[in-house]
C-alpha cells in the first residue's frame, strides 16, 4: 500500500501536532477521531504513526501501524492499521506488526477498511470478531478483551520469524514502482 504526499499538511487530530497529508491521512484521521468521539477512547491512550521494527539481513527494517491504543504505552491493548482493499489479505501482516510494535506487542490487533473489521487475538492470531468498523469495541470493551486474551511471548526466535514475515508480506502488498514503502535503514 503506498501512499504518495499531496503538498499540504494538516492537524493531527491526536496530537495537534501538523502532520503531512497523504493519500489515506485523512482516513488516519477519521478512525481517531471515531474512536475517540464514537467508541470513548481517551486521546491519551492513542499513540499514532508507531513503528514495527524487524532486523532482516543486518538492516532495520521499519512498517508503520496507524495507531496503538492503551492506558500505558508500553503496554498496548490494541494495534489498528488502515488497510485499502481486502482486509483478509492484510490479517497477517497486521498481526506481525502488532507482535514487533517497539513498544512491545500489543494484545489486540485490527484490520480495517472502515467498512469492515477483522479483530486478531495477537498471541495466537485467532480471529476474535469479524465486524462492521462501527462494531469496532468501545473503550471499556477493550480493557474487558485484555483480561482474557493471553499475552504474546517475544522471544529473539519469533521475533525474527515475524521480522521476516512483516518483511515479505508488507513488500508484496506494495504495487507501487517506486521506493519501498517502508523504510529500512542502511547498515
Amino acid at each position: 500500500m503506498h501512499e504518495l504526499s499531496l503538498g499540504y499538511t494538516l492537524q493531527d487530530y491526536v496530537t495537534g501536532e501538523e502532520v503531512e497529508a497523504t493519500t489515506y491521512e485523512d482516513i488516519r484521521q477519521d478512525i481517531a477521531r471515531f474512536l475517540v468521539e464514537e467508541k470513548g477512547v481517551p486521546k491519551e491512550a492513542i499513540q499514532t504513526k508507531v513503528r514495527a521494527t524487524a532486523l532482516i539481513e543486518g538492516r532495520t527494517y521499519v512498517q508503520q501501524m496507524d495507531m496503538a491504543i492503551g492506558q500505558d504505552p508500553a503496554d498496548p491493548i490494541m494495534a489498528v492499521k488502515f488497510c485499502a482493499g481486502q482486509i483478509e489479505t492484510y490479517a497477517r501482516q497486521v498481526l506481525a506488526a502488532s507482535r514487533l510494535l517497539t513498544q512491545g506487542p500489543s494484545r489486540l490487533a485490527v484490520a480495517t477498511d472502515t467498512r469492515k473489521a477483522l479483530i486478531l487475538q495477537v498471541a495466537d492470531g485467532q480471529l476474535l470478531r469479524e465486524c462492521s468498523y462501527s462494531d469496532l469495541p468501545n473503550w471499556e470493551e477493550m480493557q474487558e478483551l485484555t483480561k482474557t486474551v493471553p499475552v504474546y511471548a517475544l522471544s529473539e526466535d519469533k521475533k525474527a520469524k515475524e521480522g521476516r514475515l512483516l518483511f515479505a508480506l508488507s513488500e508484496l502488498s506494495c504495487s507501487c514502482s517506486q521506493e519501498s514503502c517502508s523504510q529500512a535503514d542502511k547498515k
